[in-house]
């Protein structure tokens, strides 16, 4: 229901409390209509956008200038653990479960696809000695540097 105003005022711009109350009162009511409908007509094929040269070259411009003017510390510099942890417990857990078992397709994928590149990686390592300090260690980096070799092995099969 909205809240009685006792009389029209002009303003060229929203008060931030009136701005925010209107941006979630907005969303709370037709956000999630809005975006099924938006998703189901896109203008142009979303991942055929994203794959093409013109969409790798802005990415990787727009990229660099975000590195180059250091957004991402300067994002992070005002904010504590204090400020995360309310988000990271109220809203992550749930997203994280849902968020997975919603894609369970894409879990199976990467199981059955990456499984067997890692049992023939470990099949190798466990053939290592590991009598003394020396080979632990060359065993320890031989498998780091095989587990390294092997991320993202998966999506190109």
């Amino acid at each position: 229901m909205a809240a009685e105003i006792p009389r029209a005022t002009v303003q060229r711009v929203l008060r931030p409390e009136d701005w925010r109350k209107k941006q979630i009162s907005t969303l709370s009511s037709v956000g999630r209509s809005n975006y099924l409908l938006g998703i189901a007509f896109p203008a142009k094929d979303p991942i055929e956008a994203g794959k093409s040269d013109a969409a790798e070259k802005r990415y990787a411009a727009m990229t660099k200038a975000a590195i180059d003017a250091g957004r991402r510390k300067k994002a992070l510099d005002p904010l504590s653990i204090d400020d995360w942890y309310p988000y990271a417990k109220n809203i992550g857990a749930d997203i994280l479960v849902s968020g997975v078992t919603k894609r369970e397709a894409k879990v199976a994928n990467f199981i059955n696809k990456f499984q067997p590149s890692l049992v023939n990686h470990l099949t190798e390592i466990d053939k290592k000695p590991v009598e003394t300090l020396e080979e632990r260690i060359t065993k320890s980096a031989e498998n780091i540097r095989g587990l390294a070799a092997l991320k993202a092995v998966w999506r190109v099969k």
